[in-house]
């Protein structure tokens, strides 16, 4: 008689799996029995946890596939065919490369990699370029591990779908990438600030600071005022930047005029700053541009001092003088000279000395400025360039006649005015005027400058672009407000107003281009005041900038939350979004719909705010933690549990949970299904 299967008790009281024979020891008398023992309790293990891992391995949300050293499919999961769109065994027996989306040269490339790896480490990881049945790319993560399958070699492949996650990766890539490259080949500083520092300065912005980003990495609201502000401004430039805190959207931006910086070496530089939201939901980071303002405004200052110099020198004759010998070469030098050539003694040079100053070509011409001196008998006049005892060059303007004693030319009188200061002015202001120009030509957006008529005069060809003209010819003169939908144009034509009352405007309004393109735009409007009259408006200064995508993206959004709403309202289960951003508070309950409350005796103004936590028992509520941070690294996670009741009814549900990436970088998505039936069914049967 045979017995399988047996459970046998040993005397130390444990259990063994046992096959079980029993027989007559001499077939004609009844006993005495030969018994035979065999023990299959490592195979029965061994099947119970093969049965085991086969229910793992159904339920995975990863894609799992077994094939042969040679490539050939042997097994997949559901989740595997599921990811590639084919139906349960339709897989099996075809090659890998029927899912491979690489060329031939990547799929060999691919092939040595993954050999060199299982010879190193026995496992490959890495991403795959695939594609579905139907033709789509998939990109997915995945993990090979060589192994065994029948006694023979093969291979296990482990695979996540990560085609969301690498075209939102490469579209956010690409999007720095814009903001670098623009920002990298721009004169004006850059920066974006965090509220707790520096994320990121260009290359200007460094130049402008002479930090490095390293340097302000730490920098929190306090230090970075006391870091780049003198003491007296610091109130101010707090006040505005406390404009943009607070709660809800802005898209405003501060800016201060020629404000004093202070750079990492203690010197000061007169700048530009203009501040605001990069997102206008969300109070930080905020985005910084800096222009210096330094050389335009040193170079404006030397030149009124140059200027009043000039006037000083025309009331008190203030030039250097000279007087030549043309019989002993002897000069004569006034005070004056000696400082303009930038020599200690005052014991007037050889002409020899003075020549060495000049380069060949000022020689020849003054030369032949002395001859015309002689020959016309008149004043003549030249403009050149010298280089003083000390190395400093210069650019002089001179006059000189000839003194005759008869017919015979005796002496020869002279002037000379630096013009050195005034130049280097001159050409510092048309540098800053030319940089200034190209930065509002090369503008990404609608620059404008409009009078108290409501005429345009300017516009950069940014802003051509948008409202569709062909040159500023085409609309100079005409009111911009004629481009706008008629029920925003007495809105614009008020703004203008109250710019020229010295107010600054921020308006939203539709355009229509001369092709007929409706567009949104944002503008943002200050007076420039009046050089001459400091206190009139001479032109109305308006920045505008095309805002339709953001319309269209808000209407999108609101459209996108009613349907969320409608359907989750609809749902018989119980749906929450859940907040895990707050470590003391995990999962914190930001929205959840009529069922859920239905789900848990209570309002759904009772369940908002509350922790996910305060619904599990203490079993449930202990691995929160520990799920909130695979929920995080984007796992999709599923499992039972219990929930309570407002009256303390323990019931068991089913949990789908996952993090919403849209929604902010710790919010979660669970849906629970209440159990209690289907536990109550099973415990019937």
């Amino acid at each position: 008689a045979g017995f399988n299967d047996l459970r046998s008790r040993r005397k130390d009281g444990t259990e063994r799996w046992v096959n079980l024979t029993v027989s007559r020891r001499f077939p004609d008398a009844p006993f005495p029995r030969l018994f035979l023992c065999a023990d299959i309790t490592d195979r029965v293990r061994a099947e119970a946890t093969l049965r085991t891992r086969s229910q793992v391995l159904m339920n995975m949300a990863e894609g799992v596939c077994f094939t042969n050293a040679d490539g050939i499919i042997l097994e997949t999961n559901p989740a595997y065919d599921e990811m590639f769109g084919y139906e349960r065994g339709e897989l099996i027996g075809k090659h890998t490369t029927v899912l491979s989306d690489m060329t031939k040269a990547e799929v060999e490339a691919f092939r040595v990699d993954i050999l060199q790896a299982f010879e190193e480490h026995g496992e490959w990881s890495g991403v795959f370029k695939d594609k579905t049945k139907d033709g789509r790319r998939v990109w997915a993560k995945a993990r090979l591990t060589a192994t065994e399958i029948d006694g023979k070699p093969g291979i296990v492949a482990v695979q996540e779908d990560i085609t969301e996650a690498r075209r939102a990766e490469e579209a956010l890539r690409e999007s720095e990438e814009k903001f670098r490259r623009i920002a990298e080949f721009s004169s004006v500083g850059i920066a974006v600030y965090t509220g707790q520092g520096f994320s990121y300065l260009n290359e200007a912005m460094e130049r402008i600071s002479g930090y490095g980003a390293e340097d302000l990495v730490s920098m929190d609201r306090v230090e970075m005022a006391n870091t780049f502000f003198l003491e007296e401004d610091i109130p101010g430039i707090v006040k505005k930047l406390s404009e943009l805190d607070g709660p809800g959207v802005c898209t405003r931006s501060q800016v201060l005029e020629d404000i004093a910086f202070r750079r990492k070496d203690g010197s000061i530089r007169f700048v530009t700053l203009a501040f605001g939201r990069m997102f206008p939901e969300e109070p930080m980071p905020r985005l910084s541009i800096c222009i210096d303002n330094t050389a335009r405004k040193n170079a404006e200052d030397k030149l009124r001092e140059r200027e009043a110099l000039l006037r000083r020198t025309e009331r008190l004759a203030h030039v250097g003088g000279w007087e030549l010998d043309i019989a002993t070469n002897t000069l004569t030098w006034s005070p004056q000279m000696f400082e303009i050539y930038e020599l200690e003694s005052r014991v007037a040079p050889s002409l020899k000395e003075v020549f060495a100053s000049y380069s060949s070509d000022v020689k020849k011409q003054m030369f032949a400025t002395r001859d015309a001196a002689i020959r016309e008998r008149t004043p003549q006049y030249l403009e050149y360039e010298m280089t003083t005892a000390k190395g400093t060059k210069k650019w002089l303007s001179g006059s000189m006649e000839a003194v005759f004693d008869g017919d015979e030319p005796v002496r020869l009188s002279g002037a000379v005015h630096d013009l050195t200061e005034m130049r280097r002015a001159e050409l510092a202001v048309r540098e800053s005027e030319a940089r200034l120009r190209a930065v509002v030509e090369s503008e990404p957006e609608c620059v404008k400058l409009v009078d108290d008529k409501c005429h345009l005069l300017e516009m950069n060809p940014a802003g051509l672009s948008l409202i569709e003209a062909e040159s500023i010819d085409a609309v100079r003169g005409v009111s911009p407000s004629e481009l706008l939908e008629p029920e925003y144009q007495e809105l614009f034509e008020s703004g203008v107003r109250d710019v020229f009352q010295g107010k600054s405007t921020l308006q939203e309004f539709e355009i229509i281009g001369l092709k007929g393109t409706r567009r949104w735009m944002e503008q943002h409007a200050v007076p420039l005041w009046d050089s001459e009259d400091p206190g009139k408006v001479k032109h109305m200064l308006a920045v505008t900038r095309d805002v339709t995508q953001r319309k269209r993206a808000e209407a999108a959004l609101k459209e996108s939350e009613a349907l969320f709403r409608a359907i989750t309202e609809q749902m018989p289960d119980a749906v929450f979004l859940l907040d895990f951003s707050d470590p003391a508070r995990p999962g914190r309950i930001v929205y959840a719909n009529e069922s859920s409350a239905r789900m848990h005796g209570m309002t759904v103004d009772e369940l908002m705010g509350m922790s996910i936590t305060e619904l599990d028992d203490p079993a449930t509520a202990e691995l929160v933690p520990e799920r909130a941070q695979r929920m995080m690294r984007g796992e999709t996670i599923r499992f039972e549990g219990l929930h309570r009741k407002k009256d303390g009814t323990v019931f068991p549900v089913d949990v789908v949970a996952r993090k919403i990436e849209a929604l902010g970088s710790g919010i979660v998505l669970a849906i629970d299904r209440d159990l209690t039936e289907k536990k109550r069914l099973e415990d019937e049967r």
